[in-house]
């Protein structure tokens, strides 16, 4: 029988697929027009700036729900993006293939470290969102459209959705929660 250390190894290698990937998609574009037509010093202000964002009071990103109740987040599809993400359905389905008792969550203290990793990744993709906004605008400026189009089309698979899935995820455990005895 394999020990919960080794199949959490496992699980991480697998969950590494799909970041590098959506990552890979996403910023590829963003990083060709920063490195055709932006000084790389603006760069480093702009990726200072946006940084700020990530250490903000957790009351700032309430503006970004959709709502208190995960029917608001499945209506603007997140469960597609679930399927392909990072302890998304498709990687637990390759998982539970593998080690049929596997589960992102075991415990109560995996419970807590859950959240905490989904805070985490939020206040990463609400920074990203800010500078991939500040570049999309520097497109405009530069009257590049199809630059801004494409780096706002990329803002919002790699960070709007990613920080609705993040509060999704949080939601439904905040369900799960309150069902245990």
């Amino acid at each position: 029988m394999k020990t919960h250390a080794h199949i959490r190894k496992v699980a991480e290698r697998y969950n590494m697929v799909p970041n590098v990937v959506w990552t890979v998609l996403n910023l590829t574009p963003v990083f060709i027009f920063c490195y055709t037509a932006i000084p790389p010093e603006q760069i480093g202000w702009v990726l200072l700036l946006s940084a700020i964002a990530a250490f903000l009071p957790s009351h700032w990103y309430k503006w970004m729900q959709l709502g208190n109740d995960a029917a608001a987040y499945r209506k603007a599809g997140i469960l597609l993006i679930r399927k392909y993400s990072q302890d998304g359905d498709f990687i637990n389905k390759l998982l539970r293939r593998k080690f049929p008792h596997y589960k992102v969550i075991r415990s109560a203290s995996e419970h807590q470290r859950y959240i905490q990793r989904a805070n985490m990744f939020e206040r990463f993709h609400v920074a990203a969102m800010a500078a991939m906004l500040a570049f999309a605008v520097y497109a405009l400026y530069l009257q590049q459209h199809a630059w801004a189009l494409v780096i706002t089309l990329n803002n919002i698979l790699y960070n709007v959705y990613p920080v609705w899935l993040q509060q999704y995820n949080r939601l439904r455990l905040r369900g799960i929660m309150k069902r245990k005895p």
